[in-house]
């Protein structure tokens, strides 16, 4: 039982795909697989029809008797089926598990073929990091244009007048002006600094570049969570790893204990949140 379970585990965890598949050969193994699942359930469909003839053919045979009895037996005696169903739906059984095979190999085959072609498939990242780079340096570029292209534009209706020793405010995202910002990030109390904005753009894309839980992190850099982040791990109550915050052991739900993580969790939220925010009103 317990090698049966593990082997459904391991192929269950083998049958985990990209979330977006962007390489023809995966796309390959992928199609391949689903053609499998499929012949596997129309086997079973067909299985399925031919187990309820065979549990109807000894009704269905007897009836035939009856009325060759009736009819002085003339003619050749009806012969039962059930052999023939029972041999079709050994044939079929038989199809519908060596396509499970294959389908189990097919995966281990893909398992393989992506180990073998991670720094292939893992270059996509960086090329579209650097299209990312490119994009924001593009993005803060044009809109550097434009804003001389305005002010020129501005001089040009105007000169000479004395309005031109003026400039309007650029250096913030829509002029600083709280009506249209705030529907947009609400919560954010000052005007943004478009500089500031496309620094924090840049900082997305290395975040966007190496993004990972903890754990999948550690992994891939063949370390233990513990060394990654300078602490031991801790489980909370629904089993996941915290990645910030005190530690939460496990408790029954319902509980005291259960209680008390909660408010030891709800004073470091709230305590992270004047740090990082001040007093709320």
């Amino acid at each position: 039982m317990l090698k049966a379970l593990a082997s459904q585990e391991q192929s269950a965890l083998l049958r985990i795909g990209p979330r977006r598949n962007r390489w023809r050969d995966l796309f390959e193994y992928e199609e391949r697989l689903a053609e499998l699942e499929q012949r596997r359930t129309a086997l079973l469909e067909e299985i399925s029809a031919l187990n309820l003839q065979l549990q109807e053919e000894p009704g269905r045979h007897t009836a035939a008797l009856a009325r060759w009895m009736q009819e002085g037996e003339r003619g050749d005696r009806p012969v039962s089926r059930v052999p023939e169903f029972e041999a079709a739906v050994g044939d079929r059984q038989a199809e519908y598990e060596a396509a499970g095979l294959t389908y189990d190999q097919l995966l281990r085959q893909r398992a393989e073929h992506v180990v073998s072609n991670r720094g292939r498939f893992a270059s996509d990242v960086r090329k579209a990091q650097a299209e990312y780079v490119r994009l924001v340096d593009a993005l803060e570029a044009a809109r550097q244009e434009l804003l001389e292209l305005r002010s020129t534009e501005v001089w040009c209706g105007l000169f000479p007048s004395e309005l031109l020793q003026n400039e309007p405010n650029t250096q913030t995202l829509v002029g600083g002006r709280k009506a249209m910002q705030e529907p947009l990030l609400p919560g954010v109390q000052a005007g943004l600094i478009a500089r500031n904005v496309f620094e924090l753009l840049r900082a997305d894309v290395r975040f966007c570049s190496d993004v990972a839980t903890v754990d999948q992190y550690a992994a891939l850099e063949g370390v233990t969570a513990r060394k990654l982040t300078g602490r031991e791990a801790v489980w909370m109550g629904d089993g996941k790893t915290p990645l910030l915050g005190p530690p939460i052991p496990a408790a029954w739900g319902g509980s005291e204990e259960e209680g008390q993580n909660a408010e030891k969790l709800d004073a470091w939220t709230k305590h992270v949140g004047r740090s990082l925010w001040g007093e709320v009103e």
